[in-house]
């Protein structure tokens, strides 16, 4: 990221200090390598991966006085439109994992959002898009610049950015500025392990040599010290988590004890790869749904609501719902506005569409998700999760295989998969 006020940026470092700058560092050694290993992942500036400096100061378990909340502190109702859970005994804003795909969704749709203007995109994320497209039309009523450094940002929201160079720059000449940066090795120091069902910690902390309060530090989203109710993978130590996914794989798993609640209580699992291969073997062998076309949806635009976030609520593209209302993706919306919603199954496929297909295996690695692969292949989250005979919300573990369907003409992604 380019960015020239020097003059900023010292001011930043100065008021931050050398300890402050240190212990941050010191708190992002175990979770770094994975938000960074994201970010670059979905191309995105590697600056990102220090936000949580800025943001939290690397603690997933923060909690702000306006109740923003984890290493990217969400607000709720932010959290929730980027699909995060939140429930009595779990909060997806400080699970470690779940809270980066979602930061990096919505960092993403902001970046699009302000054509690639990453200053805007951040302090966007930061501060409100409709604050900053607000700033934008003021200055282009009154015929100035829209650029960052010409936009009407009050004096706290404008640190943002510096603040975010400065520790880019602490980390580049650490010994300019007498700071001591902590030892991170460049391979993830955790590992986490798809867990279904509900999990007995004290259960499972015996079986692993950890105590409850150890899983617990690596994994805050969970809300309850004894039974809690795990949506997305379990986070450990890498030694950890190869014991808890042997013991997984033994069969010896117990159901979790003491679950008040009127649910069921299965033993603890994990996706078998063999299982999802055959699913996915017969997915591809099964014919193609034709589905008629039906009556187009209308939704009314509540405060709040973007094009991006509509569409993921509806489950549909960005572009369609534009193209479908004769809207620029970035248009900004009224409050009350109608917009039409069409089926996204309503796409009749022809033997020629299928025949152009190449089909592709691809191994998920650690940090992928269903949107991230079928954004990286440029295929819809609904077709991937259909060719491999899983659901839409389904978590990914590392190592599993992925059948991909992409158009013939595109195969040069194929370096990146196997098969």
């Amino acid at each position: 990221m380019d960015f020239d006020d020097t003059q900023a940026v010292r001011q930043e470092l100065n008021a931050l200090g050398t300890r402050t700058i240190e212990r941050r560092l010191a708190q992002s050694s175990e979770y770094l390598y994975l938000v960074l290993d994201a970010v670059e992942r979905r191309g995105l500036p590697s600056e990102i991966a220090l936000l949580p400096l800025v943001e939290s100061g690397y603690n997933p378990s923060a909690v702000s006085p306006g109740k923003a909340a984890g290493l990217w502190q969400f607000l709720p109702g932010t959290a929730r439109n980027f699909g995060l859970t939140l429930s009595h005994g779990y909060d997806g804003r400080h699970d470690i994992v779940a809270s980066t795909h979602a930061a990096l969704d919505y960092l993403e749709y902001l970046g699009d959002l302000f054509g690639g203007d990453w200053l805007l995109a951040l302090t966007a994320y930061n501060t409100g898009e409709g604050n900053v497209q607000r700033w934008m039309r003021k200055n282009r009523t009154e015929g100035k610049p829209i650029e960052w450094s010409a936009l009407p940002v009050p004096d706290q929201v404008r640190r943002y950015i510096p603040r975010l160079i400065a520790m880019r720059e602490v980390i580049e000449n650490a010994k300019r500025y007498g700071v001591e940066l902590p030892d991170i090795p460049d391979r993830p120091v955790l590992d986490s392990i798809d867990v279904k069902g509900r999990l007995d910690l004290a259960a499972a902390a015996a079986v692993i040599d950890l105590t409850p309060s150890q899983i617990l530090r690596y994994n805050p989203g969970i809300q309850s010290r004894t039974i809690a109710a795990l949506p997305g993978p379990l986070l450990l130590p890498a030694v950890h988590a190869k014991r808890l996914k042997d013991y997984l794989d033994s069969g010896n798993a117990t159901p979790a004890a003491s679950i008040t609640e009127d649910v069921a209580s299965p033993h603890l699992t994990i996706d078998p790869s063999p299982s999802l291969r055959q699913e996915a073997a017969r997915a591809l062998n099964e014919p193609r749904i034709v589905h008629t076309r039906a009556s187009p949806k209308t939704h009314t635009v509540r405060s709040g609501e973007s094009l991006y976030v509509i569409a993921k609520t509806h489950r549909v593209d960005t572009a369609d719902l534009a193209k479908w209302n004769k809207l620029s993706p970035t248009a900004v919306l009224q409050i009350g506005q109608q917009l039409m919603v069409e089926d996204p199954r309503a796409r009749p496929s022809t033997k020629q569409d299928i025949a152009a297909q190449k089909t592709l295996s691809y191994s998920v690695r650690a940090g992928d998700s269903l949107s991230s692969i079928a954004n990286r292949f440029g295929v819809r989250v609904d077709d991937l999760a259909l060719w491999n005979g899983i659901k839409t919300t389904h978590i990914l573990q590392t190592g599993q295989r992925l059948i991909v369907r992409i158009p013939a003409r595109t195969s040069q992604e194929s370096g990146a998969v196997s098969g």
